[in-house]
């Protein structure tokens, strides 16, 4: 998107996605750590050379993935976005040369936003899902793990009343 406005367009509030989505990627990674050390105890304990060097490629592979898919997490985490603006909401999702999708919805389309928190881990660390359903859309379109739903939501309301927000 360009700093520059188009059209009177402001930016509002951008909003990530919460922290919380890194915990799975970051456990897969502490238990493939846990693995490729198993490879290496196990690479020592054995006698035959060829043996151990083909433990010690294989753990030396593992790293590599697992180091690659733990950045494609992380870069897929900072990268994607809901930007909030005077105009629009913007749902950004990129992962380089995997996906890049971008969902726009204008604010005078909205028809009702739901904020869906369930669950304690949810609850606990405040995050969830917003549904926003379109007068023209059948199904709610969805935006998954924002932080602190109710306020964005919030935000959304007053970009699209800005009398009721000023109250």
């Amino acid at each position: 998107m360009s700093s520059k406005p188009v059209n009177g367009e402001k930016i509002i509030e951008s909003v990530d996605d919460h922290w919380i989505v890194l915990v799975k990627p970051l456990a897969f990674y502490v238990l493939g750590w846990g693995v490729v050390g198993v490879l290496m105890v196990l690479a020592q304990a054995i006698n035959q050379e060829s043996v151990r060097v083909v433990l010690f490629l294989i753990s030396l592979l593992t790293i590599t993935a697992l180091n690659h898919i733990l950045m494609g997490f992380f870069l897929y985490w900072k990268a994607s976005s809901l930007v909030i603006t005077n105009r629009r909401l913007v749902d950004f999702q990129f992962l380089p040369y995997v996906r890049h999708d971008l969902r726009s919805i204008k604010i005078n389309e909205i028809d009702e936003i739901e904020k869906i928190k369930r669950g304690l881990w949810r609850n606990i660390f405040n995050y969830g899902d917003l549904k926003i359903n379109l007068a023209a859309m059948p199904k709610p379109i969805e935006i998954k793990n924002i932080p602190v739903p109710s306020r964005v939501a919030g935000v959304i309301h007053g970009v699209e009343n800005p009398s009721l927000a000023q109250k």
